[in-house]
Formats: structure tokens, C-alpha cells, sequence
């Protein structure tokens, strides 16, 4: 897996990322406060799904910046 998509790394400046690998890498980065307020609206299968997606983002994360 690449550090960053084709967009992501054309579009790195940017706020308003729609794909949702750049969704990820933000919601990853997202302090804990902020994230609950996120996922206050969500059903159980869609926090359990982005959960898992998180965990394994945050990992890639941490590979990265080694």
C-alpha cells in the first residue's frame, strides 16, 4: 500500500477531501472528542464498520511516519 492515493497526493492541500481514504486519514487523525461527536449519529453496523476501519488506518499511519 502507497503512503497516499493518486488524488491525495495531487490534492494534499486541500480540506474538503470527498474520497473516503482521505476521510479516513482525517477521521484517524481527528482528536477523540471531535470523532464521538462524529459517530454519536450512527447505526451499531456503521460504528463497528468505521471502528474496524480506524484501527487499521491509524496503523498504516503510524507505519508511515516511522
Amino acid at each position: 500500500m502507497t503512503d497516499k492515493c493518486g488524488w491525495c497526493q495531487v490534492n494534499s492541500g486541500r480540506t474538503h477531501a470527498t474520497r473516503e481514504c482521505c476521510q479516513l486519514r482525517r477521521l484517524a487523525q481527528m482528536p477523540k472528542a471531535m470523532l464521538v461527536e462524529y459517530v454519536k449519529g450512527m447505526t451499531e453496523e456503521a460504528k463497528t464498520k468505521l471502528r474496524e476501519d480506524l484501527k487499521t488506518e491509524k496503523l498504516r499511519l503510524k507505519e508511515i511516519r516511522k
